[in-house]
């Protein structure tokens, strides 16, 4: 099935100040394939709310492409970096999850593209791999191998994220299985709009964090950060609402965040 796909490049907010530069980088979950409007479009969702909270206005552009993966993602690394933006999102992995491939190599092919954008001092932050396998596009004897996967990926993702400098979002559960004939498009495999909204909501500290803003902790009981070795980022790397971030040394930091609000409307 061919999902539309929308332009959603530009300035969003009026807000005074330098205007913030972000990029989208990665596949179809990038473009926001499955939206039914450009407004719907995680890079619309973003820079509407990330102007929102910083009070500034945000130039937005989207450099991915449909069925990118790991090894593809190469030339949009080069091409962000170029731009020059304040902040890189990657939402990626899902096509790498699907092709009979070592997943460790997509992971290092994601690190060695962190690392030249981060050597050109662009903020990262990477939307691990979400739970794959719960909707209608993949035969059921499949689904369970995907999950499977879908979530070795995000640990790899996040583990060497992290030990590039980026930051990253868990897209863990429960984003796409709380309802799974609304949480995807008509295909049964890309995200529906709500689903990207909640992906949104997720994203938004962590991108917010890397843009100079600050976002408020979770107001669920439990703890608002977490300080533990590097070495043991796989072990949390699939907990839900994280925020992980660098702190040098070979420590990582878990901050556990409330769902931001997403602005009702991304204006243009």
């Amino acid at each position: 099935m061919n999902l539309p796909e929308f332009t959603v490049c530009g300035r969003y907010g009026e807000g005074r100040g330098t205007p913030v530069s972000l990029i989208l980088i990665g596949d179809s979950t990038s473009l926001g394939c499955g939206a039914d409007r450009p407004d719907q479009v995680p890079a619309a969702l973003l820079a509407a709310a990330l102007a929102g909270e910083l009070g500034r206005p945000v130039d937005v552009r989207v450099e991915a492409e449909r069925g990118a993966t790991a090894t593809s993602m190469q030339s949009q690394a080069e091409t962000a970096v170029w731009a020059e933006p304040d902040v890189v999102v990657v939402m990626a992995g899902a096509n790498d999850v699907l092709l009979p491939v070592r997943l460790h190599r997509r992971a290092r092919r994601l690190a060695c593209q962190i690392r030249l954008m981060r050597t050109e001092h662009c903020s990262v932050v990477v939307a691990a791999c979400p739970d794959l396998g719960w909707g209608n596009g993949l035969y059921r004897p499949v689904r369970s191998l995907v999950r499977r996967r879908a979530r070795r990926l995000a640990r790899l993702q996040t583990t060497v994220a992290l030990a590039e400098g980026a930051r990253v979002a868990s897209l863990s559960e429960p984003l796409c299985h709380e309802d799974p004939s609304a949480a995807h498009a008509a295909d049964g495999f890309h995200p529906s709009p709500d689903a990207y909204a909640r992906a949104a909501a997720r994203l938004l500290p962590a991108v917010l964090a890397a843009a100079g803003g600050t976002a408020p902790e979770r107001e669920s009981p439990g703890p608002g950060e977490l300080n533990f070795p590097a070495s043991d980022t796989a072990e949390h790397a699939n907990t839900l609402n994280a925020h992980f971030a660098p702190l040098g040394d070979g420590r990582v930091a878990l901050r556990l965040r409330r769902s931001m609000r997403m602005l009702p409307d991304a204006q243009i």
